[in-house]
């Protein structure tokens, strides 16, 4: 669709068989829009329409300065908020070195057990995931078509986008979205992490309540 000046992809988010994570989707949902923009190499890319990323009212730095997760051999995160709430807006920066395996956000996470769900990019195979943590037992969220591929460069910044309503989820980052539902939410915490080499982080904000 155009409005003559931008151009807007919708879909649906489809709910799961008796708001079960580990249902079948079901056919329909709930409306979802992303803009559409073209990439300098010509490929499409989408973003969050004008409409939505202005709709929020109260914005909050979550960090007062560049933070770094590194490890040789390891996950390493860091809790960003132990309260979101089940709207919200989160951004924020990233740039990760050569060696880095991998990153992601957790939401709706218990601090305690490490339960929650999470966007992970796996960078050596160039993929977005969305699934559940830990995925023990095998496995705990069916999501069957739930990832994107995503080629991304180390020593660049990246904006990552997160949008959250209630069961849906979406994240943007470089052009390329994902979105999902969750109905099992465990805790409320938002975390980032990193697998092996380095994650700078910086610029992180939520944002809360519509205007």
């Amino acid at each position: 669709f155009s409005d003559g000046r931008r151009r807007y992809l919708f879909g649906w988010v489809p709910t799961k068989e008796n708001d079960d994570d580990l249902q079948n989707w079901q056919w329909g949902g709930t409306l979802v829009v992303h803009e559409v923009h073209q990439r300098a190499d010509g490929s499409l890319g989408v973003s969050i329409p004008e409409g939505v990323a202005s709709a929020f009212a109260k914005k909050t730095s979550l960090i007062a300065s560049p933070l770094t997760l590194s490890s040789q051999d390891s996950r390493v995160a860091h809790t960003l908020i132990q309260t979101t709430g089940d709207l919200f807006k989160f951004e924020a920066t990233v740039q990760f070195n050569e060696s880095t395996r991998a990153f992601g956000v957790r939401l709706f996470e218990d601090e305690a057990t490490g339960d929650a769900y999470e966007f992970i990019i796996q960078l050596n195979e160039h993929r977005l995931i969305f699934d559940r943590t830990p995925n023990l037992p095998w496995y705990r969220n069916m999501n069957k078509g739930l990832e994107r591929p995503l080629h991304l460069q180390p020593n660049r910044d990246y904006t990552l986008q997160l949008i959250v309503d209630d069961t849906i989820a979406t994240l943007y980052i470089d052009g390329v979205a994902l979105n999902t539902r969750m109905y099992a939410k465990a805790g409320q915490a938002l975390s980032i992490y990193a697998v092996d080499g380095a994650l700078t982080v910086q610029t992180v904000t939520l944002e809360t309540g519509l205007k």
